[in-house]
This record gives C-alpha cells, sequence and structure tokens, in this order.
C-alpha cells in the first residue's frame, strides 16, 4: 500500500515538473515585461521545488527515504536556492540581462532537484 502511494506521489512530482516546464517556457504570455515573467517563473519553479519537497519529507518522514539521501538532497536544495536567489537578485538590478537565460539556468538546477527526488528507491 505505502510502496503504490509514493508511487502516485512520483507520477504527481513528474506532471509537476512538466507543468513547470511548459509555464516558463510559454513565458506567460501576457502583455507583461519579460522581466516580470521571469519573476513569475521564478516563482513558479519555487513551488514546484517546494511541493516535490513535499513529496520527499512525507516519504522521509514514513521512514521511506534514508538519511543519506536526504543529506544528498540537502546539498542539490541548497544549490537551487543559491541559484535562485542570484537570479532574483540579477532581474532586480539590470534590465540589460537576458530573463530567458537566467530562468534556464535556474531551471536546470531546479531540475536536479526534482529529478533527485523522482529517481529514488525506498529503503529496505
Amino acid at each position: 500500500m505505502t510502496h503504490r502511494r509514493y508511487s502516485c506521489l512520483r507520477a504527481a512530482g513528474v506532471q509537476l515538473a512538466a507543468l513547470i516546464f511548459l509555464l516558463v517556457a510559454s513565458g506567460c504570455a501576457t502583455t507583461t515585461t519579460a522581466q516580470q515573467n521571469a519573476f513569475n517563473g521564478l516563482k513558479t519553479i519555487r513551488v514546484g521545488v517546494e511541493a516535490t519537497l513535499g513529496i520527499f519529507n512525507a516519504g522521509y518522514q514514513a521512514g521511506t527515504y534514508s538519511e543519506a539521501q536526504r543529506t544528498q538532497l540537502k546539498g542539490l536544495y541548497e544549490k537551487y536556492l543559491a541559484a535562485d536567489t542570484i537570479a532574483a537578485n540579477t532581474l532586480k538590478a539590470t534590465t540589460t540581462t537576458d530573463p530567458g537565460t537566467i530562468i534556464s539556468q535556474v531551471t536546470v538546477v531546479a531540475a536536479d532537484v526534482i529529478r533527485f527526488i523522482q529517481s529514488l528507491k525506498a529503503t529496505p
């Protein structure tokens, strides 16, 4: 039963990652500026990463994942947080840097976090 529940959660994580990619790739096409779209993209990525971490934490609390896996995830998450902070600060400080480039760099690091969680196997 537990394995089935986490399979469903993992599938939800995959769907969430796909949704984030589509939203960021589409640029949330409106009359807003590229910089505003980039900020919205950062927020969308952040929501996806936090939701995926919630999936991991539920499994960790249930004993599905090990402390070593948690430590490994922590390193990836800290790398994502640093990239997110740098991206937000860069977007605030300049209008000459291509916002699409900034978002794509954060997306790569966020995808590492999501991919790691999706790749986890239950501990024996």
